[in-house]
């Protein structure tokens, strides 16, 4: 692109800054006139005043044919910052002023350095929010998705629309997650949650249950979720998958419990989960709730462990130790297993007799009082293996509540006869008959 000229061009400091510029275009040899027109934008740098007028021009013959292939890092670092400059003196906008060297670095394929100037762009002060759209519209045309991209949509997402339909599809595909997404997914998800378009209340629980593992704040975003659209089962299964792992599942409401039976397969058997587990912490007399489902349906997803223990926990109400221990000795096998895990495995192979199992069970304890019912069964049971363990000190460790039960223990274990214990008559002999 030649500069046009006039009279004054040889009278003021931008003429003079435009025939330097004519001169190095019209050098023969591309490098030798790229190493001129170099030397203009360094004499540009320091009457950015000088350069105004022509900065568009000037800076698009500096971009194209013959030039583009030959510009350095260094040069579109310096054209960048003399742009800058320019925008300064209220000539031009930043956007206008910057924006070329973002389409010279798609035309030497360079899309992610043109990605990352189009961010910065958008980021500036400067830049008015009718820009930042156009801006963050380009990103999204190109499919932009990763997580500096994603804060460009959530930011503009969050001011006055209207918003470029590029940036809302692209958001909206961003928010499809469910049970199957992986991490990396829920974390895209994520950045945009605060949007408020559909789906994001249900994107932020995901994302709070399994990368944050947030159990309360996923549930909550699962139940905003539900209240947005009842008719979605992924924020149904949200609710009932937190409210399991959360070891709540008594809370869940029975409004979600219901709407779960007639929802997919995998949903109404986590329902199912939650029912049975809400049931073992009710101390009812009533039979337990069915489990069909149980078997069938894969739940580690949804529910972690919680979908084994209950049917090993079911077993060992059946009478069936054998299979119980199959199912609940593995849960104990790291330190993720929790006290109840631990306790009804231990029941499991004192019923079926594996007391060596037992007594590896011991090396999993810890010391605390949660572990507190599960050392005096062991105590109980294998005496000779909890000295000097973390049974031990586990006994020791009385939960609120449970003083009197382990004072009445002690006393047990030493053969004396508890407090308050009603003396028993002696037998009489036999009435005659």
């Amino acid at each position: 692109m030649s500069p046009p000229s006039s009279f004054g061009d040889f009278l003021s400091p931008s003429g003079r800054l435009r025939r330097q510029w004519i001169a190095a275009l019209e050098d023969p040899a591309p490098k030798s006139g790229l190493a001129r027109l170099r030397e203009v934008w360094e004499r540009m740098e320091k009457h950015p005043e000088a350069a105004a007028p022509q900065w568009t021009d000037f800076l698009r013959s500096m971009v194209g044919e013959p030039y583009r292939p030959l510009l350095t890092e260094a040069d579109f670092e310096a054209l960048e910052r003399l742009g800058g400059l320019v925008a300064e003196t209220g000539e031009i906008p930043l956007d206008r002023a910057v924006r070329p060297l973002a389409t010279a670095r798609l035309g030497r394929g360079e899309q992610w350095q043109a990605d990352e100037l189009l961010t910065r762009l958008y980021w500036a002060e400067s830049v008015e929010d009718q820009a930042r759209a156009v801006l963050a519209d380009e990103l999204a045309r190109d499919g932009r998705r990763d997580t500096p991209r994603l804060e460009v949509y959530a930011d503009l997402l969050g001011r006055a629309g209207p918003w470029p339909q590029a940036v809302v599809a692209l958001a909206t595909d961003v928010l499809r997650v469910d049970f199957s997404s992986e991490p990396e997914q829920l974390r895209q998800a994520a950045v945009l949650a605060a949007a408020g378009l559909p789906g994001a209340d249900r994107a932020a629980g995901l994302h709070r249950l399994f990368v944050t593992e947030e159990l309360d704040a996923a549930r909550d975003s699962f139940l905003a979720a539900r209240t947005a659209d009842p008719h979605d089962e992924t924020a149904l299964l949200g609710v009932l998958a937190t409210c399991i792992r959360a070891r709540q599942a008594a809370t869940i409401p029975e409004e979600a419990l219901e709407a779960a039976r007639t929802a997919a397969s995998h949903v109404a058997a986590t329902a199912e989960l939650a029912r049975v587990l809400a049931w073992f912490d009710s101390d009812s007399d009533t039979p337990p709730p069915a489990a069909h489902r149980l078997v069938t349906n894969d739940l580690t997803r949804e529910a972690g462990p919680w979908a084994t223990y209950a049917l090993g926990r079911l077993h060992l109400l059946d009478g069936d130790a054998a299979r119980a221990r199959d199912l609940l000795v593995p849960l104990t096998s790291d330190d993720s297993a929790l006290p109840q895990w631990r306790y009804h495995a231990a029941w499991s192979q004192l019923l079926s007799g594996d007391r060596a199992g037992l007594w590896l069970l011991i090396g999993t304890m810890t010391p605390h009082q949660d572990d507190w019912a599960l050392a005096c069964l062991l105590l109980d049971c294998e005496p000779d293996a909890v000295p000097s363990t973390d049974a031990e000190r586990a006994a020791a460790a009385v939960p609120p509540g449970y003083e009197r039960i382990a004072q009445v223990r002690r006393d047990l274990a030493a053969g004396r006869r508890p407090p308050g214990t009603p003396d028993r008559p002696a037998p009489g002999l036999p009435a005659e008959g």
